[in-house]
């Protein structure tokens, strides 16, 4: 496989997309091996200090979704991909100032968004948390007045569409928590959200909530661009397998 050299002159605007894949419960040691020899060293050496494998497993298939896809629209190999950050640890591709990305994970799950415009996704597997008491502490007023008058079966589920809008319009903007979560509000209807203004809140984003898995609530955000339908599904074993093609490949 000969992989195309980047032109950012002659490049179309990339559409954004939402891929994910299920971590697998297990992998061979040799494959294990094998996807770590492909990684930058500082990544292998950072994902053999994970202790738990699960923890390794999703930073793992994070750094392959995220770098496979990365080599296919940039025309690079995996160890040619280098990863900066702001000051506020929003990572981008070092030296492309046209094409983003953001990684989420949660539970059996990890997520990834590309486009030529500042993105964000989050995924959250739903616990049972006591979702008012963090509310009260993290969400708008107008958001803490909603959760108050839904049904009780239905409020955690709904805390959590709340909670991950607003960590994807957090990560599409790249401040960190310096944009404090209870200075904006998520507001709309079931599917389709927008922003309400106020002093700190850029506006011209648009959010989005996805019926993406039974348990799990996940939603994106994009800067001024029109996101995706549907979440696209990788299967793992064709992911590692993809991932290696185009890391030995130039």
């Amino acid at each position: 496989m000969q992989l195309e050299p980047y032109q950012p002159t002659s490049r179309h605007k990339i559409d954004i997309r939402i891929y994910a894949v299920q971590i697998p419960k297990m992998l061979d040691i040799f494959q294990e091996t094998q996807i770590i020899a492909c990684l930058p060293e500082h990544v292998g050496n950072k994902l053999k200090k994970f202790q738990k494998v699960e923890d390794r497993f999703r930073s793992l298939f994070g750094e392959i979704l995220m770098r496979t896809e990365v080599s296919k629209v940039l025309g690079i190999t995996s160890q040619d991909i280098t990863i900066s950050h702001n000051s506020y640890g929003k990572p981008s591709i070092q030296g492309i100032d046209d094409f983003h990305y953001n990684i989420s994970h949660s539970g059996a799950w990890v997520l990834c968004i590309f486009g030529s415009t500042p993105v964000g996704v989050d995924i959250e597997k739903i616990e049972p948390i006591d979702a008012i008491q963090i509310a009260e502490r993290f969400f708008s007023a107008l958001e803490r007045e909603y959760l108050n008058s839904v049904v009780s079966e239905d409020c955690l589920s709904d805390f959590y569409k709340i909670w991950t809008l607003k960590e994807s319009y957090i990560k599409a903007v790249g401040k960190g928590l310096s944009i404090p979560l209870d200075t904006f509000n998520v507001v709309g209807s079931k599917l389709s959200y927008s922003l309400s203004s106020s002093s700190t809140v850029e506006i011209d984003y648009e959010l989005k909530q996805y019926n993406f898995e039974e348990g799990y609530e996940c939603s994106a955000c994009a800067h001024n661009a029109k996101l995706p339908e549907t979440v696209l599904i990788k299967n793992a074993k064709d992911l590692v397998k993809e991932f290696i093609e185009y890391s030995q490949h130039r």
